[in-house]
């Protein structure tokens, strides 16, 4: 184990001389507080002082891919008698900023049905979450996670429900209701975070990261407000067709 141990300090090691030799290609973000010409002579010394040595870099694409179709597993090896699920769906993602709001509509949507078929519907779960990753590099992917804890004789039957929520919203779309809600949260949440250095520092990431353009207030809401339900419906049948998907269910091991 030392010798393994001692192994991966040094390809640690040899990885962060690799990177750090080399500042030329480098972009720092602050945000908070601070004075431009208070906070320069800081960076003169610590930053002005990195290697650059210009030399020319590219990167390849070495993430794992999804196995394709549909993969169902359960591991029995749970020391509690109950089960905790994960359903994931993915695929190859549009990347353009309107559908990946009409895509985050479409997850709190879908979150909230959840919660109504499997928690107050059926009490069937200890809690329930579904989520949304949307990445760009290295290549634009989406993933969603529904994730619940249950009894383990009603995995199956709670499983059935996320592709019943999900049908139905591809059938009928999200209510008038569910779109105000969740709309009406996504803006007063923005509205809240544009007071805090984590949004900038995430936005003005992803401006120099992914490219995308710093929208307004005034645009970001204007954006939001023009999402129909026909679009977040359309959206639903576009990505989560359901013929690609991973489900993992921990389970009570057997004594």
């Amino acid at each position: 184990d030392k010798q393994l141990n001692d192994l991966k300090l040094a390809r640690i090691m040899d990885i962060f001389r690799d990177r750090f030799a080399d500042a030329s290609d480098f972009t720092y973000v602050f945000v908070g507080n601070f004075k431009v010409d208070e906070i320069t002579p800081l960076l003169e010394t610590y930053l002005g002082g990195l290697p650059s040595i210009n030399r020319k870099e590219t990167w390849k694409d070495v993430s794992p891919e999804y196995a394709p179709g549909v993969i169902d597993f359960k591991y029995p090896k749970n020391s509690e008698q109950q089960s905790n699920v994960q359903m994931v769906f993915h695929g190859d993602f549009n990347w353009n900023v309107k559908d990946r709001q009409i895509f985050r509509i479409l997850s709190q949507v879908v979150s909230i049905k959840l919660r109504e078929s499997m928690r107050e519907d059926q009490g069937g779960v200890y809690g329930v979450g579904f989520s949304e990753n949307i990445s760009k590099f290295p290549k634009p992917k989406y993933s969603v996670t529904a994730q619940w804890g249950c009894a383990p004789e009603n995995v199956d039957k709670l499983a059935k429900t996320v592709f019943d929520v999900l049908a139905k919203i591809k059938q009928e779309g999200p209510t008038d209701i569910d779109m105000q809600k969740v709309t009406e949260t996504m803006i007063r949440e923005r509205e809240t975070r544009v007071k805090e250095n984590g949004y900038w520092l995430s936005a003005l990431e992803s401006t120099y990261f992914n490219g995308d353009k710093m929208m307004t207030s005034e645009e970001y809401v204007a954006l939001i407000k023009s999402i129909t339900k026909e679009e977040v419906k359309n959206l639903a049948i576009k990505y989560l067709e359901g013929k690609e998907y991973i489900r993992t269910a921990f389970m009570p091991e057997v004594k």
